[in-house]
């Protein structure tokens, strides 16, 4: 739920970043959890905080505490323990950190997550709750995945109060990213540039959420999976495979798609 890609254009320039990459890199690596075990190990990987930072602890306290223990109490199920653990973390298979120039040489940051473990968990809650819900009529769908939850129920209200916390988590676990990336990079530039502004411009684009919305005459859910909202012009991010280009882009506001477009080509891993 809430996975997305984040952009922000900073004052750099091509030629402020260092000849080598590697090392900005492997700073980059240290500071931002990655992977999906709980703890770091030689390998590099680990997807949360063994130790929960303080700044970390105080955001998600501030933004997201309070609505998650609500979520809770109506769904003991459907929460897991310290999700700030999982804050400011990219995870895997295709989550990404990229650093990109554009035409003018402008450097732009990007980072695509999304709600992590604890949105996970929520969407595989709320999938039981749908087939459940069903019964024996899911069986009657193409596929029993796509059971659905009544809009009229409870099950459906509580979902979109789940969904809206994960689409915060996800938003604010992009921010926190993209702070620390941006703190990184302050390392690695020439001291003339070091004070650079970092978000000059900042585009955030989920790419993993549901939206009522107005098509054709008609009120309804758009679940968009994998697509972005393309409404005319709307700034968007379609991101290419690894070492090719991503886009900024401008909706068309095309009927036909419900207003959207693809989220980009996709990823194996990152």
């Amino acid at each position: 739920m809430g996975c997305g890609i984040t952009a922000r254009k900073t004052t750099l320039k091509y030629n402020d970043l260092p000849e080598s990459l590697k090392d900005l890199r492997l700073a980059i690596q240290e500071s931002v959890p990655h992977g999906h075990s709980s703890l770091k190990h030689l390998s590099e990987d680990y997807g949360s905080w063994s130790s929960i930072p303080d700044g970390v602890q105080r955001l998600y306290n501030k933004h997201l505490a309070t609505e998650y223990s609500r979520i809770g109490k109506r769904a003991p199920e459907a929460v897991i323990e310290q999700p700030e653990q999982q804050l400011g973390t990219l995870g895997l298979p295709d989550h990404f950190v990229e650093m990109s120039s554009d035409e003018l040489e402008n450097i732009w940051i990007l980072v695509h997550t999304g709600s992590r473990k604890p949105g996970r968990k929520l969407g595989e809650y709320f999938t039981s709750v749908a087939r459940k819900e069903m019964g024996v009529n899911a069986f009657s769908l193409p596929n029993v995945n796509l059971a659905y939850i009544e809009e009229s129920s409870k099950s459906f209200r509580d979902y979109l109060a789940a969904h809206g916390w994960a689409k915060k988590f996800a938003k604010l676990n992009r921010e926190m990213i993209l702070r620390n990336v941006v703190n990184r990079l302050r390392q690695f530039v020439p001291s003339r540039v070091r004070n650079f502004k970092g978000q000059l411009e900042v585009i955030d684009c989920p790419h993993n959420f549901v939206s009522k919305e107005t098509h054709m005459e008609s009120e309804l859910y758009v679940m968009r999976r994998g697509a972005i909202s393309a409404k005319l012009d709307e700034v968007g991010i379609v991101a290419g495979t690894m070492t090719e280009k991503s886009y900024i882009v401008k909706g068309t506001g095309h009927d036909k798609s419900f207003e959207s477009c693809s989220s980009g080509m996709g990823r194996t891993r990152s």
